[in-house]
């Protein structure tokens, strides 16, 4: 949102297509969270889930969307919610 022009207009924000944005966002979190805890080598899993996001998303949507997700795995892993170590 900072790199658009402000101040913005209606017609701007319609074509961020932020509920498909917001949607996706939240079907990639909810799928690496769950990779995370349930699949073997979820690292792999995560990374086709978010190559169909960069494909179906526009540039900046698609590189806030990975941010977010690797900020969102990096809090996991830190706060010990999930472990990717076999036991």
């Amino acid at each position: 949102m900072l790199l658009l022009p402000w101040p913005l207009r209606r017609t701007q924000l319609r074509e961020l297509h932020l509920t498909k944005f917001f949607l996706t966002l939240t079907v990639t979190l909810v799928a690496s969270y769950l990779a995370l805890r349930y699949l073997p080598w979820p690292f792999s899993f995560i990374v086709v889930i978010l190559f169909w996001c960069a494909v179906r998303l526009p540039k900046l949507q698609a590189f806030v969307l990975f941010f977010l997700n690797a900020s969102f795995m990096s809090m996991l892993l830190a706060f010990g919610l999930v472990s990717v170590v076999n036991q």
